[in-house]
This record gives C-alpha cells, sequence and structure tokens, in this order.
C-alpha cells in the first residue's frame, strides 16, 4: 500500500498535473466568480445554493485528476484497477491508526480520497476565487523553491 499513495503522491507533485490542474482552475474560475466575500469564507457546500455548472465542472475536475493521477499509478502497476486503488486508500483512511506511521499514512490515503469529493472541490475552487481576488496565483500544491542563493540577502562590505 504504501508503494501505492507513494505513487499517487509523485503523479499529483509532478510538473505536468500541477500545470493541468491549475489551467482548469482558471478555465472553471469564472462559475464561482459570483460568489460573495462570505459565501467564499464558509467552507464546502454546507448553507448554500449549488450551481448545476458546479456538477458538471467537478466532474470534469475529476475525470482530469483520474486521467493524470490515476493513470500513472497503474502505468507503474498493470496488476491494480482504480477500484483497486481506491479500496486500498479507502482501507488505509478508516483503519484505526495506532502508531505514528500509520497515522500519517491515514492521512495521506484522506487526502488522496478528498481530491475526488464533490464538496474539497468546491473548497478548492472558492480558496482559488479568493486567491484570484487577491491578486494571487491560484496554486495547486506546492511551489518549488527557489534556486539556492535566491532571495538571500547579500552582504556588500
Amino acid at each position: 500500500m504504501d508503494d501505492i499513495i507513494d505513487q499517487l503522491e509523485e503523479a499529483i507533485l509532478a510538473d505536468d498535473v500541477q500545470a493541468a490542474a491549475e489551467h482548469f482552475m482558471a478555465q472553471a474560475l469564472p462559475l464561482f466568480e459570483g460568489l460573495t466575500e462570505e459565501q467564499l469564507q464558509t467552507a464546502g457546500i454546507d448553507g448554500e445554493e449549488q450551481q448545476l455548472a458546479w456538477w458538471g465542472a467537478y466532474q470534469q475536475y475529476v475525470a482530469l485528476m483520474e486521467e493524470r493521477v490515476l493513470s500513472a499509478c497503474l502505468a507503474e502497476n498493470p496488476s491494480l484497477s482504480r477500484e483497486v486503488v481506491y479500496a486500498q486508500l479507502m482501507g488505509v483512511a478508516e483503519a484505526p491508526a495506532v502508531e505514528q506511521g500509520a497515522a500519517a499514512m491515514r492521512q495521506c490515503a484522506k487526502f488522496l480520497l478528498s481530491m475526488f469529493e464533490y464538496k474539497s472541490f468546491v473548497s478548492m475552487m472558492k480558496t482559488s476565487t479568493r486567491r484570484h481576488r487577491a491578486g494571487l496565483d491560484l496554486g495547486f500544491g506546492p511551489r518549488p523553491e527557489p534556486p539556492d542563493g535566491a532571495g538571500e540577502a547579500v552582504d556588500e562590505n
């Protein structure tokens, strides 16, 4: 199971997946631009009216993530299927975490599964909308570190 989680994490962090996800978010952003600041501050979807177009965008997002992320894992291990990967992730996410390593693996599995949940998608798009309004990059995942020495103060003495 560790191998599957490692492969999924690597696939998510791949530059092409990051770029595709950011491109998708930019394309879907207009669907969420009509939300008020108050609506953007609430997590998930509880207590607010949903637009049908959000569901369509969510389905496109899931298809993109399955294509880019799950396919990468399945390519490395052809004996697996999407169903087996999901089932194994669910097993880890729902298992009791009795040791620190198991707890970390459980959290990771929960995160990976949340990528395919509608509520998480809406939360991600709300965050992207807030970032866009603030003039920030949309951001999907971690940003690369600057090259060695970049941004460090230079002593001119």
